[in-house]
């Protein structure tokens, strides 16, 4: 028979152990691990002018799209590498996309323009469906 302060104590435990697998999962996503995969779609931007797709790619952390001309598209990780913080969009079209932790600067094909960052933003197939940019990452 289950006395109550033995089913307590199991329960608790059981919590604690969920609450713990939580946050390191949480952990190891921030950290630069994981990658949420799968095909996204975002609205087709005007030239020069990027967008987000929010939770996708390296760590959750979103995919930037920008449309480089009429025809083409780039899609890369927001997740910077150097320390794994979630870059910022551009804030004027042609812009760089910066990282508020220590200062990098990807061009928006995610090449590094400035350090600390030595390698660029991973990328991922992006192509133009109608009036869509559809991303795929696998």
């Amino acid at each position: 028979m289950t006395t109550r302060r033995v089913f307590l104590r199991t329960a608790g435990a059981a919590v604690a152990g969920s609450f713990a697998a939580a946050c390191a999962q949480e952990t190891t996503a921030a950290d630069g691990g994981g990658t949420v995969t799968g095909t996204f779609r975002v609205a087709l931007p005007a030239v020069g002018q990027t967008v987000a797709i929010s939770g996708a790619g390296a760590g959750g952390q979103g995919i930037a799209v920008t449309r480089l001309t009429d025809t083409s598209v780039v899609a890369v990780s927001r997740q910077c590498t150097h320390q794994h913080c979630t870059v910022n969009l551009p804030t004027s079209a042609g812009g760089v996309l910066a990282c508020p932790c220590h200062g990098s600067e990807f061009s928006p094909s995610g090449a590094v323009v400035s350090p600390p960052a030595i390698a660029p933003l991973p990328t991922y197939p992006a192509v133009i469906e109608g009036n869509e940019v559809v991303v795929t990452v696998s």
